[in-house]
């Protein structure tokens, strides 16, 4: 395999339903607790999730898609109704895909990956402030689907995409160890997040090793919200492949599954509820 970054063709420089477990009715239709200005990206600030049921495996791994990348995320019309700018976050992609050619880290980073898969990464972090429109929410909330019709759109319009972006993950190296993700609804969490209960989100999952990302994400209010402490094996570090590489993000597959070890409990004054990833073929490619 070529480097997304290096030259020839695998330049990353280049152009070009069934629901098994309960839902959180407490937490479904609700907007999230609205966030002041902060420093955090928006993907690792307090966002709900409603659905914590298992989510059908799709095989994303099989397909074969017929446009490179920055193609297909030009000219998906499901994309396109989606993300309104994304001829603008395109344009953003490549140029910071050519800036990473002169970061060393980066190189390292994409040795096993090919420009699509790379684009694919940058694309997912992506963010210009706003919630709507955003790539990484738009199929975020695609993933979550889980109704059979859902699930075809699902498909059709973020198949190729994920082909891409799973591919790409699968070549970084997987990042183990404890991470902390905030969650707002407290009570809501604490109903239906029992002890020894499995959980999957069905998502991709922002999170960050430092305890204060999570803490910063609160925006302060840390009586509504909650810290999971989640032990992993598989995420993987986008380090210098995101737009906002200084909060060392670590992603979480929307196949990982996971199981409640902890009652709640307070630390250093917040809430805490503990986590355990589940073994699994999260990255098959």
């Amino acid at each position: 395999a070529t480097s997304g970054l290096g030259g020839g063709g695998g330049s990353g420089l280049g152009g070009g339903g069934g629901r098994g477990l309960s839902e959180i009715p407490e937490v479904d239709g609700k907007e999230p607790i609205q966030q002041p200005e902060s420093s955090v990206p928006l993907r690792l600030l307090l966002a709900a999730e409603p659905f914590i049921s298992a989510v059908p495996n799709a095989k994303w791994e099989d397909l074969r898609p017929i446009r490179h990348l920055l193609e297909e995320l030009r000219t998906n019309p499901g994309i396109r109704a989606a993300c309104p700018d994304i001829e603008s976050i395109a344009n953003d992609i490549e140029f910071k895909a050519r800036g990473l050619l002169y970061d060393e880290e980066a190189v390292r980073f994409t040795e096993q990956m090919d420009q699509d898969c790379l684009q694919a990464i940058l694309a997912y972090t992506h963010e210009a402030g706003q919630k709507q429109g955003s790539l990484y929410i738009e199929l975020n909330n695609c993933l979550r689907e889980r109704s059979p019709e859902g699930r075809a759109g699902l498909m059709r319009t973020w198949g190729d995409f994920m082909h891409y972006f799973l591919k790409g993950l699968s070549k970084l190296e997987p990042a183990s160890g404890v991470v902390y993700r905030g969650l707002p609804e407290k009570d809501a969490v604490i109903a239906q997040y029992k002890l020894g209960r499995p959980i999957q989100w069905g998502a991709f999952s922002s999170t960050s090793q430092a305890k204060e990302v999570a803490k910063k994400s609160f925006a302060g209010d840390k009586h509504s919200a909650i810290i999971l402490k989640i032990t992993i094996t598989s995420g993987r570090r986008l380090g210098p492949l995101s737009f906002f590489p200084e909060e060392d993000e670590i992603l979480l597959s929307p196949r990982c599954r996971f199981v409640v070890s902890s009652p709640p409990y307070v630390e250093d004054g917040y809430t805490y509820l503990d986590m355990v990833e589940q073994k699994g073929e999260l990255f098959v490619f």
